[in-house]
This record gives structure tokens, sequence and C-alpha cells, in this order.
């Protein structure tokens, strides 16, 4: 079975658009988005439910970055990961981007277009 090989990008500290501050919790708390948290974002949208594979899919790509830090490398099957691709490349109807953070949020969407067929090597 194909692998590709995803790179943990580090925690991103969203910013408000027009002031360019960081933003807040409700508790006024910043707090960086972890690319397991997109994860979980982008595994909300209904195309993981279509069918039994879609389903199977989702969890094994949840299951993949679950516990995850930055530079962590995860293999998934290619299959999966095609299916990832194609959901960040076509999001659907309420479950699109952002227009104004996801440019914020592109080494997330990089990590997964960009994935490798090879693991990474670390230099020593």
């Amino acid at each position: 079975m194909p692998l590709k090989y995803i790179t943990i990008p580090a925690a991103i500290t969203l910013l408000e658009p027009t002031t360019k501050d960081p933003l807040k919790d409700e508790k006024g708390i910043v707090k960086p988005v972890a690319f397991y948290d997109f994860i979980g974002k982008l595994l909300f949208n209904p195309k993981w439910a279509e069918n039994y594979k879609a389903i199977k899919a989702a969890k094994a790509i949840d299951r993949a970055f679950e516990k995850t830090q930055p530079g962590a490398v995860v293999q998934l099957a290619e299959e999966d990961w095609k299916r990832l691709h194609d959901l960040v490349e076509n999001p659907s109807g309420q479950y699109g981007y952002h227009a104004a953070v996801m440019p914020q949020l592109l080494p997330f969407l990089d990590a997964i277009m960009d994935a490798g067929d090879k693991e990474p090597t670390v230099a020593a």
C-alpha cells in the first residue's frame, strides 16, 4: 500500500485581519491553532460521512494525527491522503474557508498538499 508522509507544522497564532492583533478565545486568552485541531475542523465536513470508506478514512486520519507534535512525520495511506487532499482543494458549502483567516493557515494546507512519497530524512 503506497504511503504519503506529512510533516506536522508548528502551531499558528491567528491574527485579527484588520488590526493584526492576536485572536483571543472567549476568556481573552491567545491560543495558537495546532495542526491536529485544524485536522479536526476539516473532519467536520459532511464529505467524511458520505459512505463507509469515507468514514473509515476519517477515523484513520484522526488517529494518525492524534497526539502529534510539530516536526513529527505522519504516514497516511495514499487513499486516505487523496481524500484529505481533495477536501483541502475543494471544501464544500458551509464548510468552505474563511477568506480573511485561511491565508494565515497556509502552512497547514501546504503540509497536506505537499505530502511526500518518501519519509523525510533527518539531517545529522
